[in-house]
Parts: C-alpha cells; structure tokens; sequence
C-alpha cells in the first residue's frame, strides 16, 4: 500500500514538472527532446549539416527565430 502511494507521488510529480516545461522557454545544454518538451515544441523546419567535426541542426520557428544544435545538444538561440 506505501509503495503504491510513493508510485503515485512520483507520477503526479512527473507530470507537475512536465507541464511546468511546457511553459517555459529554452536554454543552452537542453536536449532536443527538452526543448520538444518546453514551450518552443516542434520547429517548422530542420536543416541538418554534417562534417568531420560532427552533425548540426538549424530548427526554424517562424520566420525570425532558430535554434542551433550540436550532436543533439542546444548550443545557439537566435531570435
């Protein structure tokens, strides 16, 4: 019965933080599944490079605002 009550506090915790991400911007170091999460969503486009120093991706959101990541890690907002 203890067990399954700590289960549910993690979950409705999980989802508090969840939806709190919802609502909030993006930062240097996120994730792109972070940012997927945060309240940037899903870009328009992608624009995808990749060469001997590793895989960049250009996320566009409408028509003023990208973010730029590096092997999957968000190192440049531009907006």
């Amino acid at each position: 019965k203890e067990e399954a009550a700590v289960a549910k506090a993690q979950a409705d915790a999980s989802k508090v933080l969840k939806e709190k991400k919802k609502t909030e911007g993006v930062s240097i170091g996120m994730t792109k599944e972070d940012v997927l999460g945060s309240s940037w969503g899903k870009p328009e486009s992608v624009n995808k490079t990749t060469n001997a120093y590793g895989v960049r991706e250009q996320w566009v959101y409408g028509s003023r605002s990208y973010l730029y990541f590096r092997d999957g890690i968000l190192e440049t907002i531009q907006n």
